[in-house]
């Protein structure tokens, strides 16, 4: 009798490689969403701090908000912010939010975290706040939900 494999064995083995090449992805995958959510959260906070540094050299007045902006269009050359260095989404599939009051004394950044599901946005407000809730939230008039 000849020493050796089977077809069979073979195949039963490719499988379960298969599988566990599976697993290792999946895994690898989540891992991915969670540093790009402590990303967001971290330029959200980035956001905030030129914003506070605006505010403090314009007598507590934030840049206009109002109606909702993208967070990305404050920074630039002539734009409020200046040539702060402002990063958008990783995935630019969801942009981060700016919104201000009426009298812009007030304001709320948010962007859409990835990992949780349902999905929440992360947000930081004008009062210190800072936190997550359902995506569905409605923010608007700079009000910190």
């Amino acid at each position: 009798m000849k020493k050796g494999f089977t077809i069979i064995e073979l195949l039963i083995v490719l499988a379960m490689l298969g599988i566990m090449a599976g697993f290792t992805l999946l895994r690898v995958t989540g891992g991915q969403a969670a540093a790009r959510d402590a990303r967001r959260q971290s330029d959200i906070r980035q956001f905030q701090n030129a914003v506070e540094s605006y505010a403090n050299a314009n007598n507590g007045v934030f840049p206009d908000g109002n109606p909702t902006v993208n967070a990305i269009s404050l920074c630039g050359g002539s734009n409020p912010l200046g040539n702060v260095p402002c990063t958008d989404d990783p995935t630019t599939t969801n942009h981060y939010s700016y919104s201000t009051n009426a009298a812009n004394t007030q304001y709320v950044i948010w962007g859409t975290l990835e990992k949780p599901i349902p999905a929440q946005i992360y947000f930081v407000c004008s009062n210190g706040s800072t936190g997550t809730r359902a995506a569905t939230t409605a923010i608007n008039n700079g009000t910190c939900p």
